[in-house]
């Protein structure tokens, strides 16, 4: 790694923050049309170090630095294939997608068959919200070379941006099949988790749980996942299961928001009103401004009979200026069935 040749992680930044001065000194002369030749206020880094650079950058998600250095790249070889698909990566990585769009096509005018180009396009336009036209990009690149783990990888992610959630599985399945021993991979990881939301898109629940039990047996105290089997049990209609993995959710974290509205939204369900109050008004604590908490705990008060609470929940709602109508009509089925509780009580004195 570029930073141990140093002595210290000071002295690597220090000697980057020279870099990166000389490059805006440089860049200003430029613009001045002052003679660079014989100019020794600056000190750029040589061509061999820069790509070491970028990728240290990149590393630690300081982008903004590596598109700097990538340019610097680009001025030392500017017809670079190499240093091109570089600064498309970082500008997709930058949110920048008009200008990868603009960069990758000049790149494949030159070299139509750039898998890195083509990858990079792909990227860029699903951004765009354009994910059929991706799925095309990504499926162009894939004839090139099938069996490239990348674009194996992104072609199944286009389709599944794209909702052809099946075609989606079957690369996943491909791209697992091709790493299985690549058991820790972060990228494994997620590949899972898309699985498992195509399967949940297509209504396969049984076969999304199977996927997540799956996972819970290798990570047995990850949270979100225990958290996901409880939400498709919820779907489902599985209350007790649910209500059982969003208990062992809460036991991992319990100041875990969503588990504890998604709990006290199974509760609701089964009509235990007072069990939905209890982890609404928990959920509440954590998130004393959450709209949609307020109005599950406003209905869990009016299901309860507990008219007078649930306006004075439904009255913070309104100081909040927020969801008035529906507000203002709850809290008036409330005084109307205050008054109907009043009535009934006056006449059996």
């Amino acid at each position: 790694m570029i930073e141990d040749s140093f002595n210290s992680k000071e002295e690597f930044e220090k000697k980057i923050k020279k870099y990166r001065k000389s490059i805006r000194l440089r860049s200003n002369y430029k613009k001045l049309n002052i003679n660079l030749e014989h100019n020794t206020d600056f000190e750029l880094p040589p061509l061999e170090i820069i790509e070491e650079l970028i990728d240290y950058f990149i590393e630690n998600e300081r982008n903004d630095e590596a598109l700097i250095f990538c340019e610097l790249w680009r001025e030392y070889e500017a017809n670079s294939l190499e240093a091109m698909t570089t600064q498309c990566s970082i500008l997709n990585l930058l949110s920048r997608f008009n200008e990868v769009l603009i960069l990758s096509d000049k790149i494949l005018e030159e070299y139509p068959t750039c898998v890195e180009a083509l990858i990079s396009k792909a990227i860029a336009t699903e951004r765009l919200g354009q994910p059929d036209v991706a799925v095309e990009i990504a499926s162009y690149a894939l004839e090139f070379e099938p069996d490239n783990d990348d674009i194996i990888y992104i072609y199944a992610f286009m389709n599944k941006m794209a909702g052809n959630f099946e075609e989606a599985i079957n690369y996943y399945n491909l791209f697992l099949e091709k790493n299985v021993s690549d058991t820790e991979s972060d990228i494994i990881y997620n590949v899972q988790i898309d699985i498992i939301s195509c399967y949940t898109e297509l209504g396969e629940y049984d076969k999304a749980i199977q996927e997540l039990e799956a996972l819970t047996n290798i990570e047995p105290y990850h949270l979100t996942l225990w958290y996901s089997i409880g939400v498709i049990y919820n779907y489902q209609e599985k209350l007790s299961d649910a209500i059982e993995a969003l208990e062992i959710t809460l036991a991992i974290d319990d100041t875990f928001t969503p588990a504890l509205t998604e709990l006290a939204n199974v509760y609701y369900k089964i009509k235990n009103y007072q069990k939905s109050i209890e982890y609404y008004e928990l959920a509440q604590k954590i998130s004393p401004q959450s709209i949609e908490i307020m109005k599950g705990l406003s209905e869990a008060y009016m299901s309860s009979e507990n008219y007078s609470q649930a306006i004075t929940i439904l009255e913070n709602m309104l100081l909040q200026n927020n969801n008035i109508n529906y507000a203002l009509e709850k809290i008036s089925i409330c005084k109307e069935q205050l008054k109907k509780t009043k009535k009934r009580k006056n006449k059996k004195i």
